[in-house]
């Protein structure tokens, strides 16, 4: 470590005979500090100054102990090395993206660091279908977290009747093809990212394919609900001869469900998980969704 910090995410609270890092059960602890044996040593680790230099600054510790107390710091996940940066992310999305890397903080590795995370999904391609009631919020969440690449595809008109949770539409909108609409609005919302948008409706699983193919997606995200009873099929059926990673969704009146398609791990269509051979037609289905990662909310 060249310059050890203190990450953002941790407070420092300096209170009688101890020093306070961090907050609550997870991320909180207390050092004993009489005679405020620590205060130097915690105050210079602002990501200034190299270890050398923090041994000859701290008056009242040996270079020893300071270099036990910067490794047992860094063991715990208080200390980030100031020195490490990246060139990938540029000072807009670092500064607009800053909030993430807090929380990224927490999980660095010896391996991955903040940047590298968000670098991840600033690299990450996302077909979504569908920006309706769950697609928008989707689509706006997936803006908020930095996704690099969003391809959007929908075939609807905005209606009044949408503006009550599909939140990526505004009364002005009215009228408008939701894709065009959401299009604007995520480029005022983002325009770091890049988001593009499909009129079109989805008739057959190859036009499924198609949409895989041409978005170069890693990830689908199908939250589109017609054409009903085909859909989840469809895409279920392309993503593993694709093999891609799907999140779907559905509400209904008092409840909903979400999904994931895993190829050849999880799955909405029984074929694909190794029941084929069950005659029932209707315990087959119960048994996919037993063995696909199936949620149900209320």
């Amino acid at each position: 470590m060249n310059l050890p910090k203190i990450k953002d995410i941790h407070s420092v609270l300096f209170l009688k005979d101890k020093i306070r890092l961090g907050i609550g059960k997870d991320y909180g602890i207390e050092i004993e500090n009489l005679d405020e044996k620590y205060t130097q040593l915690i105050k210079l680790l602002n990501g200034k100054h190299t270890i050398n230099e923090i041994c000859s600054l701290v008056d009242n510790l040996s270079s020893n102990d300071v270099e036990e107390s910067i490794s047992l710091l860094d063991t715990l996940g208080y200390l980030e090395d100031n020195f490490v940066t990246t060139t990938e992310l540029t000072s807009e999305e670092l500064d607009r993206y800053s909030v993430n890397l807090n929380f990224f903080n927490t999980l660095d590795t010896l391996s991955l660091t903040k940047y590298d995370y968000q670098l991840k999904l600033k690299k990450t391609r996302i077909l979504l279908l569908g920006i309706g009631g769950i697609g928008s919020n989707i689509c706006l969440a997936l803006a908020e977290l930095g996704i690099g690449h969003i391809t959007a595809v929908d075939f609807d008109t905005v209606e009044a009747s949408n503006l009550n949770r599909q939140i990526l539409y505004s009364t002005s909108d009215i009228g408008k093809r939701k894709v065009e609409a959401a299009k604007e609005s995520l480029r005022k919302f983002n325009p770091l990212i890049e988001f593009e948008v499909l009129d079109k409706e989805i008739g057959s699983k190859e036009d499924v394919d198609e949409l895989i193919k041409t978005s170069k997606c890693d990830i689908v995200v199908n939250v589109a609900d017609y054409p009903t009873g085909y859909i989840d099929f469809w895409v279920n059926e392309a993503c593993v001869q694709y093999n891609k990673l799907c999140l779907s969704a559905v509400v209904g009146k008092k409840n909903g469900k979400v999904y994931s398609i895993i190829p050849y791990k999880a799955s909405y269509d029984d074929k694909f998980i190794g029941t084929r051979d069950v005659q029932n037609s209707e315990w087959c289905f119960r048994s996919c969704l037993s063995i696909s990662r199936v949620f149900y909310f209320v």
